[in-house]
């Protein structure tokens, strides 16, 4: 899954929940650490942020996304956040160009 896509799936959840508005803030916090920092996939050490390497690693990600999924009241909110825990735990993260 692309970068940018994961970024962009999650704003699409947030306009998909109704009457929850913890959940709304969860994602939404997930969504700004995620545009702020970025997603460490992988054991690289280098970080394009300076010396210390400030990314989200991708298990933690992963993790919030199936807590957010449990939250879930809506049975689509519920599903979209799978899948995209699922995109990510399968194919992991690609650049985006």
């Amino acid at each position: 899954m692309e970068y940018d896509e994961i970024i962009g799936e999650l704003y699409d959840v947030i306009h998909e929940v109704e009457d929850d508005d913890e959940l709304v803030d969860r994602i939404r916090s997930l969504n700004f650490e995620v545009r702020k920092n970025g997603i460490k996939d992988g054991p690289d050490k280098v970080s394009t942020y300076g010396e210390e390497d400030v990314r989200i690693e991708l298990s933690n990600v992963i993790t919030q996304l199936q807590n957010l999924a449990d939250q879930a009241k809506q049975k689509e909110v519920k599903h979209h956040l799978i899948a995209i825990e699922q995109d990510l735990s399968s194919i992991g993260i690609t650049p985006s160009f």
